[in-house]
């Protein structure tokens, strides 16, 4: 597939490597604990136990990536209150399926600016998923599987900038359509909530190339009017 006009997620993510690791060493203000294949329990044991040596209120980058998470570790993000940017990439959470009725959101992070969840797994969405970060900036969501934006999504997220929700997989629902209505699977993609993006007053960036949208997201998108500058 063709790149799209905004490059790749990673010419924005330039504190992270394409696998998940940070590009800053040697920082009191920077932890990896990436690529290191670890489970729910094991990397709330590893947090627990880094935190006796470290000061996690210096922490403005962490990563998780490419671990074994299932399940948001909200808890052990809690530790971290003056947390920037965070990558949560490569970890299949399995919470944030159809099938599963406990969803939890992003937690309290009052200074994140930065969150990377590419190949989450990401399927159904709370609609406060995103309420506790305000001064979020740059969102990276691509490569998941979300079906659908319900209205109150982005509602506290004014200050975004840039908006990533390429290469999103909307298989199982074009099947799903298909099995109601054969002709439905042509016109079946990301359902959105024709306010969805109203709340984004300063988004610049967004990027849903290679993404199927459903006919009521073009509405959503006249919402945005002259603000973008690119999108895709």
């Amino acid at each position: 597939n063709p790149e799209c006009i905004l490059g790749n997620a990673n010419n924005y993510l330039p504190w992270l490597f394409p696998n998940g690791s940070l590009t800053i060493r040697s920082s009191s203000q920077a932890l990896d604990v990436s690529n290191l294949k670890l489970n729910d329990n094991a990397m709330e044991s590893v947090v627990d136990k880094l935190e006796t040596m470290l000061n996690f209120s210096d922490i403005r980058y962490l990563s998780l990536a490419n671990n074994r998470l299932t399940e948001l570790p909200a808890d052990s993000l809690l530790h971290f209150p003056n947390l920037e940017h965070l990558s949560l990439m490569f970890n299949l959470l399995k919470e944030f399926t159809a099938e599963s009725n406990n969803r939890p959101k992003i937690p309290n992070l009052q200074s994140l600016v930065t969150l990377d969840m590419r190949y989450c797994g990401l399927g159904v969405l709370p609609a406060d998923f995103f309420h506790d970060v305000p001064k979020l900036q740059f969102l990276f969501l691509s490569h998941n599987y979300i079906t659908k934006l319900p209205a109150p999504l982005f509602n506290r997220l004014n200050k975004l900038v840039h908006l990533d929700l390429s290469y999103m997989d909307s298989s199982l629902r074009e099947e799903e359509a298909r099995m109601e209505n054969p002709f439905m699977k042509l016109i079946t993609g990301m359902d959105m909530d024709s306010n969805v993006f109203q709340p984004l007053n300063k988004l610049r960036f967004l990027d849903l190339s290679h993404s199927k949208l459903d006919l009521k997201a073009f509405i959503a998108l006249s919402s945005l009017g002259a603000k973008l500058e690119y999108v895709s």
